[in-house]
């Protein structure tokens, strides 16, 4: 008899360790998530992507991120933006980021710099160079 309420005790401890350590993920999830930062990377890849899919080959486009750059924490400012391909990262934290695609077929190239004003991301779009060309 003693055997079955041990099982049962040990069985109950471990329900409420896990249901615990449930709780626990959960809350850093939700305070994360809810710290701004989060949102602040998905806006502005979001918004570079419409931009760049509203831009034609050639355009030259500067943006003030100065208050973008204020939120960002463990990170360099020449890392918060990025561009792979047709996928545009921002990333505020060392442990995070967003990544968003466009969908024009261009070249994307970003330049970080500073002036007087505050921080500034120029967003370089040219022509997509195709695979054949660049053999010739």
């Amino acid at each position: 008899m003693k055997n079955k309420k041990a099982n049962v005790l040990t069985e109950n401890v471990v329900f409420v360790i896990f249901t615990i350590l449930f709780i626990a993920i959960l809350f850093a999830f939700v305070a994360r998530a809810s710290s701004g930062v989060v949102r602040i990377e998905e806006a502005q890849a979001k918004k570079i992507a419409l931009i760049i899919d509203g831009a034609e080959p050639g355009t030259n486009i500067v943006l003030n991120v100065q208050d973008v750059l204020k939120k960002k924490r463990n990170i360099d400012n020449n890392k918060v933006f990025s561009v792979v391909g047709n996928r545009i990262l921002v990333k505020l934290d060392s442990n995070s980021g967003y990544v968003y695609s466009f969908f024009n077929e261009v070249d994307v190239k970003f330049d970080l710099f500073e002036k007087p004003e505050g921080w500034f991301l120029s967003i370089i779009i040219n022509e997509k160079e195709d695979d054949e060309n660049v053999s010739e």
